[in-house]
């Protein structure tokens, strides 16, 4: 979370995760994952609760 220390930027994310959402894409590769991680729009969905949860 050191690129997203205040709550503006942390909402910037949501903002661009949510625009990302968008395309519907089947494959959604994530910075950090594990090989047996699903590669679709569930990396998204976590990853966007991970930052409301911070």
């Amino acid at each position: 979370m050191a690129d997203a220390q205040t709550a503006s930027d942390r909402q910037q994310w949501i903002d661009v995760l949510d625009k990302i959402a968008e395309y519907e894409s089947a494959t959604v590769i994530p910075a950090h994952a594990k090989n047996s991680d699903s590669f679709n729009l569930k990396s998204l969905v976590h990853t966007k609760e991970y930052i409301k949860n911070y």
